[in-house]
């Protein structure tokens, strides 16, 4: 979970590879020789650091210079205190967020449209600060965080607002701090998209409840009917029971939520959820409480034949603190 106040420089290092010599055995009667020259080292793998975690990467879209449109959602929350949500939607042109990665220079540059933000263009790289000053007495303080995701489809989030400084010292949130959840990538062609069959996803859950006020959401799965032209997805998550740092027990939230809807033309679906989140006591006399929600899945395919799938998700549900919305991104693989 990402939560606002926490800022993540996003690093792109090298995993460097261990080379070494290979000489000859001598036998009995063989004439000892030099060993031929090393063999040259392979190619580093790539890697993404986020703060103290490094993964080593294949060739995914994070890793290739190309300007990529994306499958974003946009979360608005008001500067009050509480920074209360205001709207959580997607957005409704690939073109309006898009990604531009430069591997050359270790730079992701991301172009916003002014609709969703004052600051259409905000560049990442490992040495650039995530606080820059825009004006006398302001300063933009955003957020980049770039997940490796898959060799067709990456994912990631941005946030950033603008705090004020008064002439007494005092700040204040010029502007209503935005969150972004987003995936990028190869984009299958709408010709390419098969006509027929079945495919099952296994989808993973980027990152979810960006604001930290809510609850998060687990890994699902999609299965596309291509011969009808239609995408489902079920969440089907149990009570799970676990402890705290008190040596407590308590059950985890269960997650259920299921839809289908049609996939369009150009790839792209919006799956329309309901179903529930379920507390259970760790006191089997009392009854589970069931809390009704609801859901969307905005999403599409990637790579040769659909073969990998990414999009963006919210629910709405009623848990013990009153009415939560969170958002979320997901990459998957046919299985």
């Amino acid at each position: 979970m990402i939560r606002k106040h926490l800022y993540s420089a996003i690093l792109l290092t090298n995993v460097m590879g261990i080379s070494g010599c290979d000489g000859s055995d001598g036998g009995v009667n063989s004439i000892a020789t030099a060993p031929p020259p090393a063999a040259p080292s392979p190619a580093p793998a790539p890697a993404v650091a986020l703060g103290n975690e490094v993964a080593p990467l294949s060739a995914t879209p994070s890793m290739t210079a190309s300007t990529y449109s994306t499958i974003a959602l946009v979360e608005r929350h008001s500067g009050a205190p509480g920074w209360a949500l205001e709207s959580l939607e997607p957005t409704v042109s690939p073109d309006q967020v898009q990604i531009m990665v430069e591997p050359s220079s270790k730079t992701f540059t991301v172009l916003i449209d002014p609709a969703i933000s004052p600051y259409t263009q905000t560049v990442f790289t490992p040495q650039s600060p995530t606080i820059t000053a825009t004006a006398p007495g302001e300063e933009f303080h955003h957020q980049l965080i770039i997940g490796p995701g898959l060799s067709h489809v990456s994912f990631g989030a941005w946030s950033g607002f603008t705090i004020s400084t008064r002439p007494d010292g005092t700040s204040f949130s010029k502007d209503d701090p935005t969150f972004m959840y987003f995936v990028y990538g190869d984009r299958t062609s709408p010709t390419d998209i098969p006509v027929s069959g079945m495919a099952t996803y296994a989808a993973k859950v980027g990152w979810s409840d960006m604001n930290g006020g809510g609850f998060g959401v687990p890994d699902f799965t999609l299965t596309a009917d291509f011969g009808g032209r239609s995408i489902s997805a079920l969440f089907d998550v149990l009570p799970i029971l676990d402890s705290d740092w008190y040596g407590g027990n308590f059950y985890s939230l269960g997650f259920h939520a299921s839809g289908t809807a049609p996939i369009k033309a150009t790839g792209d679906f919006d799956i329309a959820l309901v179903g529930t989140l379920t507390s259970k006591s760790v006191d089997a006399s009392v009854a589970d409480k069931l809390m009704p929600m609801t859901g969307m899945v905005n999403g599409g395919f990637f790579g040769p034949e659909a073969s990998q799938i990414g999009g963006v998700l919210k629910f709405t549900a009623e848990d013990f603190w009153g009415a939560k919305t969170v958002g979320g991104n997901f990459v998957g693989e046919k299985h």
